[in-house]
């Protein structure tokens, strides 16, 4: 299976997110999304604990930390935190990838 990695690197355009993930689902494809710099800003949107349903998530933990939204994550097994470096890894798995 085919794997599209969304990376969420603004709060600017938060509310594409659920719908591409849907949309990829819809094609067949696996979808991992990653939230980083003021993309972890997805963490207080409604929609985000649906999210979790349509796609493999990760949260940068530096990021995290640094925009104070470590106490609005998920329980664990809803979203993996993974420290920055890890980035270059979820690019290599996913087939495609789009940065928000």
């Amino acid at each position: 299976m085919k794997t599209l990695g969304i990376f969420v690197i603004s709060d600017r355009h938060l509310e594409y997110v659920f719908p591409l993930a849907q949309a990829a689902n819809r094609e067949g494809l696996a979808v991992c999304i990653h939230l980083l710099g003021p993309g972890v800003h997805l963490v207080r949107q409604e929609a985000f604990d649906q999210l979790p349903d349509l796609a493999r998530i990760s949260i940068c933990s530096e990021s995290a930390e640094y925009f104070k939204v470590n106490c609005l994550l998920p329980p664990e097994g809803r979203a993996a935190l993974v420290p920055a470096g890890d980035m270059a890894r979820i690019i290599r798995m996913c087939d495609r990838q789009l940065f928000i």
